[in-house]
């Protein structure tokens, strides 16, 4: 298996975001799911598999199907946009599926913006311990609101506030991390 650094598994996960098919009532994302050591153990993007799914869903559907899930342990979900915390569907959120696995650490290019449903991905996995990082690379962030130009301007998302991208060995980067990790600090 391939093994990622931070960089590489952020821009593979926006650019799976623009293998999505296009509809109007829904993003289109991409998430690469990775072990503690980088390996990377998914991938995944938005409606990839059948019953509406969202594409770090997708990451953890393959690993079941597997029998791999336990992999995610400590690892990190590298996604174009910030995980769902609600869905209309009645599906289980990615925030639920993250901290379900004892994925460590989330990073995003982007927020989910509230046009479908008041999403509090961020605020969730920081309260269950995860650390949330959002990449400070514009390419990642362009990349991601491209994906999503089927959408209303609005719709389409907006570049989060840089942060330094966090480094493998502070995967539970904070106050005290080493120099290159860091966790953006707040509520959203």
């Amino acid at each position: 298996a391939d093994i990622l650094d931070d960089e590489s598994a952020m821009l593979r996960a926006c650019e799976l975001a623009s293998c999505c098919e296009p509809v109007d009532r829904a993003f289109n994302v991409g998430a690469v799911l990775t072990s503690a050591a980088g390996e990377v153990l998914a991938t995944g993007f938005s409606r990839e598999l059948e019953g509406n799914t969202h594409a770090e869903e997708c990451c953890f559907i393959k690993l079941e199907k597997e029998g791999r899930l336990a992999e995610a342990r400590g690892g990190t979900m590298f996604s174009s946009m910030e995980p769902c915390s609600v869905r209309l569907s009645g599906k289980r959120p990615c925030t639920d599926r993250c901290l379900e696995a004892g994925v460590a650490r989330v990073v995003l290019a982007i927020e989910e913006p509230a046009n479908f449903v008041t999403c509090e991905g961020v605020a969730k996995l920081r309260a269950g311990g995860l650390t949330v990082v959002r990449w400070e690379d514009e390419r990642c962030a362009a990349m991601a609101a491209a994906a999503n130009a089927h959408l209303s301007a609005e719709a389409a998302g907006t570049p989060a506030p840089a942060v330094a991208p966090a480094s493998r060995e502070a995967p539970s980067a904070g106050p005290d991390a080493a120099p290159g990790a860091a966790a953006s600090a707040g509520t959203e």
